[in-house]
C-alpha cells in the first residue's frame, strides 16, 4: 500500500475534466516553488482550483494557499477536512488518513506577465 506522502496521480498532479480542477499536493515528490506555480498556471486558465493534500503534506497544502493569498493573486473560498478510510493490502485493516482541500477563487482578472516567485512572497 502506498503510503499517504505518496502522490499516486501522474507527473503534473492536475486532474482536468472536472467541475473544478484539482491539484494533489504532496510533500515528497516536489518542492513547494513547483506547487505555487502550477497553481497559478492553472489560475490563468480557470477561474477557481482545489489544491488538496492528504496526512503530512496538508502543512504543504497550507503553504501554497498562504502564498497565493498573500501575493494577492488568488483568494480562499472554502476549506474542507475529512477523513479518507483506505483498506490496508496486508491485513483486514483500515487506515484513516487526514484530507484537507482548499477551493481557491482568481483575483486577477487579466493575465499577468509571467514572473518568476521571490522569496520574499513565501515570507
Amino acid at each position: 500500500m502506498e503510503s499517504p506522502d505518496e502522490c499516486i496521480i501522474g507527473e503534473s498532479n492536475v486532474i482536468i475534466g472536472a467541475e473544478v480542477i484539482k491539484l494533489e499536493v504532496c510533500n515528497s515528490k516536489k518542492t513547494l516553488l513547483f506547487y505555487v506555480d502550477q497553481a497559478k498556471k492553472q489560475l490563468l486558465n480557470f477561474d477557481e482550483i482545489e489544491i488538496w493534500a492528504i496526512e503530512s503534506a496538508i502543512e504543504f497544502l497550507v503553504s501554497v494557499a498562504v502564498i497565493l493569498k498573500n501575493s494577492d493573486y488568488a483568494v480562499i473560498k472554502d476549506i474542507q477536512k475529512s477523513t479518507v478510510v483506505v483498506n490496508d493490502e496486508f491485513s483486514s485493516d483500515k487506515i484513516k488518513y487526514r484530507k484537507m482541500e482548499i477551493l481557491m477563487e482568481r483575483t486577477i482578472s487579466e493575465t499577468p506577465v509571467e514572473s518568476e516567485l521571490t522569496s520574499s512572497d513565501i515570507d
